[in-house]
C-alpha cells in the first residue's frame, strides 16, 4: 500500500451529492427568477404597456415577457448561493 497523499482515493468534489444538490439549488433560484420576471413582464405589458407601439421592448407581449424574463433571472443571480 502506498502512501503518498496525492493518490487518495477520495471521492471527486465534483460528482459529490452535496455539490449536485448545491447546483440544483442555484438553477432552480435562476428559474424562479426568469420566472417571476416574465410575470412581471406580463404585468406590466397589461397594465402600463405601450398603446403608441414605438416603444421596442414593452410594444409586443412577447418581448416584454422575454426581456422580464432576463431581468428576473439577473437578479436571482443576487440570491443564488455559491
Amino acid at each position: 500500500m502506498d502512501n503518498n497523499p496525492t493518490t487518495s482515493t477520495t471521492p471527486n468534489t465534483s460528482t459529490t451529492p452535496t455539490t449536485r444538490k448545491a447546483r440544483k439549488k442555484v438553477i432552480v433560484t435562476y428559474l424562479i427568477g426568469a420566472a417571476a420576471g416574465a410575470a412581471l413582464g406580463f404585468v406590466y405589458y397589461r397594465l402600463i404597456g405601450c398603446r403608441t407601439g414605438a416603444c421596442p421592448l414593452t410594444s409586443t407581449l412577447y418581448g416584454t415577457l422575454i426581456y422580464g424574463g432576463i431581468i428576473g433571472t439577473l437578479a436571482a443571480g443576487l440570491f443564488a448561493a455559491r
